[in-house]
């Protein structure tokens, strides 16, 4: 039974995770996802929580894409590339979101 619990130990510790907070303007941050992925399948995603912070465990070491997707479409989809997670550690990842432009249309008039 130790060896057993000694094993399970050595494997959770060998994996990583990543964490963080989701900010934007209007503190919209909790009504994002984040997604890790690698050669485009995603392997771990979690909803952003109360003030936009996340946290994902259990990752295993290596090289993922990262996207933030936010519910509001008034902000635009995040995502940036090679981001490194290391066996034993956490990495701290706080991502800004902006604005996806104004809805509004214009219009000119003539006289």
């Amino acid at each position: 039974m130790v060896l057993f619990s000694l094993i399970s130990f050595l494997s959770v510790a060998q994996n990583g995770g990543v964490k963080g907070r989701i900010t934007c303007n209007k503190n919209h941050g909790d009504r994002a996802y984040v997604v890790l992925s690698d050669s485009g399948s995603v392997k771990y995603s979690v909803r952003a929580g109360k003030n936009g912070k996340y946290f994902i465990e259990q990752v295993k070491p290596g090289i993922y894409d990262v996207s933030v997707s936010p519910d509001i479409k008034i902000y635009k989809e995040r995502k940036m590339k090679g981001i490194q997670i290391e066996a034993g550690k956490t990495l701290d990842l706080n991502i800004q979101l902006e604005n996806a432009g104004s809805r509004k249309k214009s219009y000119e008039v003539f006289f």
